[in-house]
């Protein structure tokens, strides 16, 4: 499997990509996608609960071990089929959303409306401009693309223009519960705060503030499954406060605590943090 171009950044400019680009391999993210054959652009494909498997997501998650632990996690969205602007006779389509919000996996192809013809996605030479405050890594599979999404705070369109075809995507709009936390946590010598949590149905969130080491904080939180001993890294973004940590996860609200496991490989202490 291809491995995925990935970035990180917290301003909102825009950036145009060339996927020859360095491979970051740390915030890799695996994607597997199997498409019925749809037909029609723009044309509404419903599909019940027992057609669900046609398209699944997987999402990498750390074991203790460091090995990659793979969760397949069934589409539970509108699978509608949705086209972007068409361009000389020519359109992206989304076939897939993962909807985690605030961290949404996406996957385009190309489609000729003039005869209906799928365009596949192929070579290295190809142009990406999208808010880089929005794009967390992207890659090409099976001649789509496939895409990470943050989409936190966003509830207006997010436009993405790749070789010159442009879709418009609209956030799910998710009121989160909001919890003041007020946790002091450390590790070695290292110290920060986490003032709150925002609670989404498949996302937990932390807002963290005065970390005396951004960069030793960076990769050092880890979310330890308590049933499962499964572990989620952290999605994080720099603030002007401190961090914010983004951990996707099915049914992650239903939590009514968690536990995070925050330091090195050979130094990390545990806390214990309630979501109620």
């Amino acid at each position: 499997m291809n491995e995925l171009n990935t970035m990180r950044y917290k301003n909102g400019n825009k950036l145009k990509l060339n996927s020859s680009m360095k491979i970051i391999k740390k915030y890799m993210l695996s994607l597997v996608v199997i498409t019925t054959i749809l037909v029609g652009c723009g044309v509404s494909i419903k599909q019940d609960s027992g057609s669900m498997s046609s398209v699944e997501m997987s999402i990498v998650e750390k074991e203790s071990t460091g090995e990659a632990n793979i969760d397949n996690i069934p589409v539970s969205v509108d699978n509608n089929l949705s086209q972007g602007i068409i361009k000389d006779g020519v359109c992206l389509e989304l076939i897939s959303d993962i909807d985690m919000t605030p961290m949404h996996y996406l996957t385009f192809r190309k489609k000729d409306t003039t005869n209906g013809e799928i365009i596949k996605i192929e070579g290295e030479d190809h142009q990406l401009d999208i808010s880089v405050q929005n794009l967390v890594a992207y890659n090409f599979e099976d001649g789509n693309l496939v895409m990470e999404l943050n989409t936190l705070e966003e509830n207006f369109p997010i436009s993405i223009i790749f070789d010159g075809y442009e879709y418009l995507y609209s956030p799910t709009e998710v009121s989160p519960k909001t919890i003041t936390l007020n946790y002091d946590i450390s590790y070695d010598i290292y110290t920060a705060k986490i003032d709150k949590s925002e609670i989404y149905p498949n996302s937990i969130v932390l807002y963290l503030s005065n970390p005396n080491d951004k960069n030793a904080f960076h990769k050092a939180f880890i979310l330890v499954d308590d049933n499962t001993g499964k572990e989620t890294v952290a999605n994080t973004m720099f603030t002007d406060e401190g961090m914010t940590l983004i951990f996707p996860g099915k049914n992650f609200g239903k939590k009514d605590s968690i536990t995070l496991k925050i330091g090195g490989k050979e130094n990390y202490s545990f806390q214990d943090i309630l979501l109620k």
